[in-house]
């Protein structure tokens, strides 16, 4: 169980609905499932790769404030469950401080091969955690 928010950076330039829509408290997020920002690959400019949101928790303990950093797709919309869309924020790089709060086990029935995932989950994410670089 996660609160997370955008940082004081991340949050200029952005709407109120979009700030509001990036912060949420008592989020239970599940490293592993990759419904959340996945990771970012510009093969124009390397520079502005960042690994996906659930990585970057990966070692944190209850209590730890994390700062994580993505880069939402290019394609990326949000449109939340009653059918409200809060703009674009495609390619937008953003930065959250993230606090864990709660650390559970979830026990997964007939996975199989999970201690190498387990060993390497961002196997396919392009970088690690760094700032935004912003044009």
């Amino acid at each position: 169980v996660i609160d997370y928010s955008l940082t004081d950076e991340s949050a200029e330039g952005l709407t109120q609905d979009q700030v509001k829509m990036l912060t949420e408290q008592d989020f239970e997020l599940v490293i592993g499932s990759r419904n959340f920002v996945s990771a970012y690959e510009n093969k124009e400019d390397p520079s502005k790769n960042t690994a996906d949101f659930e990585s970057q928790l990966i070692g944190a303990k209850a209590g730890d404030t994390v700062r994580v950093t993505v880069t939402f797709a290019d394609s990326f919309t949000y449109t939340d469950d009653k059918g409200d869309t809060y703009g674009s924020l495609a390619g937008v790089c953003v930065s959250f401080d993230v606090t864990v709060k709660t650390i559970r086990t979830v026990a997964v029935i007939g996975f199989s091969g999970g201690s190498e995932w387990l060993k390497n989950p961002s196997r396919a994410s392009p970088t690690t955690n760094k700032p935004c670089k912003r044009s």
